[in-house]
């Protein structure tokens, strides 16, 4: 993904340090030998907040960047946690993001182009915090785009001057991605209540489990790349999903649903920074439910998929 002609752009500003389609300015090194290492750029896009990009100590804060390339598609927001929310302790001693510059560049032309650009006051809390852009379009049938995030500003820390960026994440605008696969069997099935009920489009027929404990299956989009998922629990009379993991391209994230039978949508995880960035099978754990009427059995009755691009 990431093009060599990066290289010329990122000399206009900082040296770059690069790796499969992100970059950063600057990191902290972990030895005087390491070319990458964990305070690098892929700690602030791996959907960890116990790991975070660190600035190199010995460069002022003020002009680091950090980047990550997108595919063709439109840029809906952007989310960011400024600083390393491992612990009370990382968030206060390390600086965190106060104010930045947002660049998104198209790179389908000879050279990258700014397309969209805006100054961002960012408030120093624990809490993820979304921009929303105007569905900002990149790149066409050869490059996708860039999304580029700028220091200008960072509330200091107690013990140490380099900012320490927990996460940031390009959320791209989604689409139905229609046909879900069922990808992988239910660990159970109860009578007459299959697998293959899942993806029917019939809300009034459901998976259910054999018995009540854990149950897993997993499903894809196909040639899409999966951004979304939707489950719609079973009926009121069956075991509906309280707490569930989801695990794709090996990141897991666990979600409550809540207790009402209507469709509820949870981000899927992304492993380069961009929604959708995720590959291959969903793994759906139930791990318990809101017991039913007539069976603590886990039920869903549909299950349905948001994607950003399509496969090739």
């Amino acid at each position: 993904m990431r093009s060599v002609h990066l290289l010329a752009l990122g000399a206009l500003i900082l040296p770059m340090v690069a790796s499969a389609g992100f970059a950063v300015s600057s990191f902290k090194k972990t030895s005087r030998t390491s070319e990458n290492g964990s305070y690098g750029a892929a700690a602030a896009l791996d959907g960890d907040i116990k790991t975070a990009w660190v600035v190199d100590p010995e460069n002022d804060n003020a002009g680091q960047w950090i980047e990550v390339d997108v595919p063709t598609s439109k840029v809906d927001k952007i989310s960011l946690i400024v600083g390393w929310a491992k612990d009370a302790d990382s968030w206060k001693d390390h600086a965190r993001l106060k104010e930045a510059r947002l660049e998104v560049l198209d790179l389908d032309g000879k050279e990258p182009k700014v397309v969209y650009e805006k100054d961002l006051v960012l408030q120093d809390i624990e809490d993820r915090q979304v921009i929303d852009l105007p569905d900002v379009a990149v790149g066409g049938e050869m490059n996708g785009g860039r999304v580029r995030l700028t220091v200008k500003g960072v509330y200091p820390g107690m013990d140490f001057a380099a900012l320490a960026l927990g996460e940031m994440l390009v959320h791209l605008v989604e689409f139905d991605a229609g046909t879900v696969l069922l990808a992988e069997p239910p660990s159970s099935e109860a009578e007459l209540h299959d697998g293959a009920l899942i993806n029917d489009d019939d809300a009034k027929t459901w998976w259910a489990a054999a018995g009540p404990g854990e149950a897993t299956f997993g499903v894809s989009g196909g040639r899409y790349s999966a951004s979304s998922i939707g489950i719609l629990p079973g009926p009121a009379t069956q075991g509906r999903p309280k707490t569930i993991e989801v695990t794709q391209t090996g990141t897991t994230r666990k979600f409550e649903m809540t207790d009402k039978i209507a469709m509820q949508w949870f981000e899927l995880p992304a492993t380069v920074g961009y929604t959708g960035s995720g590959v291959g099978t969903i793994s759906i754990k139930v791990l318990d439910v809101y017991p039913g009427t007539a069976s603590s059995a886990p039920s869903v009755a549909e299950v349905k998929l948001n994607a950003v691009i399509e496969e090739f």
